[in-house]
């Protein structure tokens, strides 16, 4: 996912991960998160766990004022927002939907497959969205 985006991933100090739609026990999630925090480790990156409206509240997400007066995320400068959304999961596939979040022009998205064949663990995406 992130090599298919340069263009979202790069020069990117931060990576915050949105785990509010993940439904797996406790045991597999922490492993997801261990993984993820070491993939952030290895790109120099900083992890955060966190919703967009988390992210907003903290300050990482610059906002556009609309001419009503209300306020939608703008963009993301330092960072991006990665949204996981579980959608099957069971001893040897996992399918999942995951989207990439830097701007309100700058994302991108797909539904992937895990399956565990072998001692490794190969991932495909089916199509991808980029806005």
């Amino acid at each position: 996912m992130f090599s298919n985006s340069p263009s979202l991933t790069d020069g990117a100090e931060i990576i915050a991960f949105d785990y509010e739609n993940v439904e797996m026990d406790e045991k597999e999630l922490n492993t997801l998160k261990s993984l993820l925090q070491k993939m952030c480790e290895v790109r120099e990156q900083t992890y955060i766990e966190a919703n967009m409206d988390e992210l907003i509240q903290m300050g990482y997400i610059e906002q556009y004022e609309l001419e009503n007066g209300g306020f939608i995320p703008n963009a993301f400068p330092n960072g991006f927002l990665v949204r996981i959304t579980t959608v099957s999961v069971d001893e040897t596939v996992i399918v999942a939907d995951m989207s990439m979040w830097r701007g309100s022009l700058s994302a991108y998205g797909s539904t992937y497959t895990a399956t565990y064949k072998n001692g490794l663990w190969e991932v495909l995406a089916d199509g991808f969205w980029v806005s």
